[in-house]
């Protein structure tokens, strides 16, 4: 998945989600902006996001399909980033969390 602090939402393949049990059909039809322009994707409540070993529990993401020439599965937005502190080291390439409590 790709870090995107331009991102409001976290996004995730549909593919991915279905494969996991979520009905993507259910979920609430949200307009957004995107980079290539307006979507309309389907919002839907992941009952667990795992970044590493840290966990966060009922994440709002929006079901995506991902066109090949991105090569990613997701995005994720600040609505999840936002409950971290963040550290990029370029020189150690290493990019750390830590929960905000």
């Amino acid at each position: 998945m790709t870090f995107d602090t331009g991102a409001t939402v976290t996004t995730i393949s549909s593919e991915i989600l279905s494969r996991l049990g979520y009905d993507i059909a259910s979920g609430k039809v949200q307009k957004i902006t995107t980079g290539s322009g307006v979507a309309h994707l389907r919002e839907i409540i992941v009952d667990k996001l795992m970044l590493g070993k840290l966990e966060l529990k009922d994440v709002k993401v929006y079901a995506h399909d991902f066109p090949d020439e991105c090569f990613t599965t997701g995005v994720i937005g600040l609505n999840v980033l936002s409950q971290f502190d963040i550290l990029l080291s370029f020189s150690k390439k290493i990019i750390s969390l830590a929960k905000i409590d």
